[in-house]
């Protein structure tokens, strides 16, 4: 019968947060956390500017002669509601140009933190796979063995309806029963090699 037992290691890696690979992820993500403030806002104020009503161009050269009888400074002027607003539209444009240039550039710097974690990683994801495929043997295994037992059972020539635990859809025994074509695919992908596969799995 084959039985492998897989080394047990329940101490899980150190897996870093993705900025801590690639620090401009870090940059990258308070810059498109400042445009997305920054477009909300002026949003919000060409909201309210759309909501306006009344004259659309302020006098502003009246209102500097009169700030200056009454001896104040005048206030900058003040553009008006469709300048404004004008202005504002460009400006969204381009806030969501810049957004886009730094998604692209965010995916670019995760890909590149990818390949680094997957280096590092790929060794402990293997092994644990392959305590995986020998969980999967050994319960496929088993599960031959119990059949066995229920057909001498029959074969002797008693009922076996009471041995009705075992049966399972995923536990199919055979090579094209679940477990078999889940280990073929993983043989393939290079997890287990085909003299690790049991004879009743091929």
């Amino acid at each position: 019968m084959f039985n492998r037992t897989p080394d047990i290691d329940t101490e899980m890696p150190t897996i870093l947060p993705v900025s801590d690979i690639s620090p401009r992820m870090r940059e990258i993500e308070q810059l498109l956390a400042a445009l997305g403030g920054e477009a909300g806002a002026i949003r919000g104020e060409d909201f309210a500017l759309a909501q306006q009503s009344g004259p659309e161009i302020a006098d502003t050269a009246r209102e500097a002669r009169v700030a200056a009888i009454l001896g104040l400074t005048s206030k900058a002027p003040t553009p008006p509601r469709n300048e404004r607003r004008q202005e504002i539209a460009t400006r969204l444009r381009d806030i969501s140009d810049a957004r886009e240039i730094l998604d692209r550039e965010r995916e670019t710097e995760r890909s590149r933190a990818t390949a680094v974690i997957q280096e590092r990683l790929m060794p402990e994801y293997k092994r644990q796979m392959r305590g995986l495929l020998d969980a999967l043997i050994a319960a496929h295994t088993a599960q031959v063995e119990i059949r066995k037992l229920v057909s001498q059972v029959a074969d002797a020539g008693y009922n076996t309806g009471w041995l009705d635990a075992h049966p399972c859809r995923w536990l199919d025994v055979g090579p094209n029963g679940n477990i078999g074509r889940f280990l073929d695919e993983k043989k393939k992908a290079g997890f287990i090699a085909e003299r690790d596969i049991p004879g009743e799995l091929k």
